[in-house]
């Protein structure tokens, strides 16, 4: 197979397996003349792919994507009704495969998979990260069982830098959510192990779900816990903070509700101000924080907050690895954060 052709359906294969919206779904240059060959790795690609085997995307996404692959193909009949290749001619295996989804129905509180991948186009050995999470924004009562942007934009660093310094560190991620950014800290080495903290029993069970998933046969070592921002006593959170020994501090998207941002603060500076044993700050604790700007307001209250608790942060520059697909809900804001 050409290389060319090979990347292209690297590319589909990334994008079914995260689910990519198919309105900013990508065919490529494959995509121009799709005849019955074209299909069959198209399948083969996106829902035949061995992780899509092990790890489906959803029912919902799964119909659509063959609805309008086959859209596409029954666009092009019409340019090309006298081609001899047949292009514009679905073939048996792709229509007998929508007429099987077509019949299936799912359950109306699906969980279902999406696999992010974690290598760049040059990477020999292709790594994704496969998560359980929920169809619907709102899942259970929470929005933590799916993942979102600012998660993306910070596996999307680490990704870049490979390590950011240091390496091995003991990591504890604060609003884990369904646990993308700390299962990243893991599979990339930049952890040795990875506590994924959240309040909602759901996401947490689903987190450890996730850890399974993704860490079974690795030496990395995670715990699941419940850590409430709002509710804990100081001297438990000194426990846990004692207890945990973390080096490094990840959170994405969890500055959104100014009602949470002081008690976020407070549990982020009681992490970041532990005392260590290095006196020369070669050990400095820090957090790596991406947070959306759904209203400036509330990222002005978390800037505040930051200035309140003696708490310094310099902005990292977010790349663009052209790995994940979503929609832009506002400027997401990447920062190193320590004590000063």
């Amino acid at each position: 197979m050409a290389v060319g052709i090979a990347l292209e359906l690297q590319r589909l294969t990334r994008q079914f397996l995260q689910c990519t919206p198919l309105r900013h779904f990508e065919f490529g240059s494959i995509g121009k003349q799709l005849d019955s060959a074209c299909q069959t790795q198209i399948l083969t690609a996106t829902l035949n792919h061995p992780l899509a085997q092990k790890y489906p995307p959803s029912i919902s996404y799964t119909t659509k994507f063959l609805k309008n692959l086959i859209a596409r193909i029954e666009e092009q009949k019409s340019k090309d009704s006298d081609d001899e290749s047949m292009v514009g001619v679905c073939n048996e295996d792709l229509l007998e495969t929508y007429m099987e989804y077509l019949m299936m129905r799912a359950p109306s509180d699906e969980i279902a998979y999406r696999s992010y991948s974690m290598s760049i186009e040059s990477d020999q050995s292709p790594l994704f990260i496969t998560l359980a999470e929920a169809e619907q924004t709102i899942s259970n009562g929470t929005t933590g069982l799916r993942t979102w942007p600012a998660a993306l934009s910070l596996v999307s660093y680490l990704i870049s830098e490979k390590r950011i310094g240091k390496s091995s560190l003991r990591t504890v991620e604060l609003g884990c959510g369904v646990g993308l950014v700390g299962i990243a800290c893991g599979l990339l080495g930049v952890a040795s192990s990875v506590e994924f903290t959240d309040t909602d029993s759901v996401v947490l069970g689903t987190v450890a779900r996730n850890c399974a998933i993704n860490f079974t046969g690795t030496e990395v070592k995670t715990t699941v816990a419940r850590l409430d921002w709002e509710t804990i006593s100081d001297s438990d959170l000194n426990s846990v903070v004692n207890s945990s020994a973390a080096e490094l501090i990840v959170a994405s998207d969890v500055a959104y509700d100014p009602v949470i941002v002081p008690p976020f603060v407070r549990v982020l500076t009681a992490f970041l101000r532990r005392p260590t044993c290095d006196g020369n700050g070669n050990d400095r604790i820090e957090a790596l924080v991406a947070t959306t700007r759904r209203a400036e307001s509330t990222f002005d209250l978390f800037l505040e907050q930051l200035k309140q608790n003696a708490l310094n942060y310099d902005v990292l520059q977010v790349p663009n690895l052209n790995l994940y697909y979503f929609d832009e809900p506002g400027q997401i804001d990447l920062m190193r954060i320590y004590a000063k």
